[in-house]
């Protein structure tokens, strides 16, 4: 009984394995430097921040084993909207969303969503 890759070239998976692991350092070597650039921080400063009331009503879909969102309550939160590396406008960029919940925990403990596009 042949096996899944039996009829492959021989170190083709080697070509590939070399091929994904070179994208790795390539990435990784360019948020690096931009991490050096910014201050320790791979990603944009800049962004259109706004303030939001997030209602948790505990209704019939619960989210069981969050106290954040398992809870009826109303939080005050900040969200963010950013171009994610920062690259200028003309060059495509990921985008970015932050969704900061003030004193979700008690005061000065709050909780950050980072999504990213």
């Amino acid at each position: 009984m042949p096996r899944i890759g039996d009829n492959a070239a021989p170190r083709s998976w080697l070509r590939g394995r070399l091929a994904v692991d070179a994208a790795g350092y390539a990435v990784a070597a360019v948020l690096a430097g931009s991490q050096r650039r910014a201050a320790a921080r791979p990603c944009t400063r800049s962004g259109v921040v706004y303030g939001a009331r997030l209602v948790v009503d505990g209704g019939g879909h619960r989210a069981r084993g969050s106290q954040l969102l398992g809870t009826p309550a109303q939080h005050c939160v900040l969200m963010r909207f950013s171009r994610s590396l920062g690259m200028s406008r003309p060059i495509p960029d990921l985008l970015g969303g932050s969704l900061r919940v003030l004193d979700a925990y008690g005061p000065g403990h709050h909780h950050d969503f980072m999504l990213v596009s």
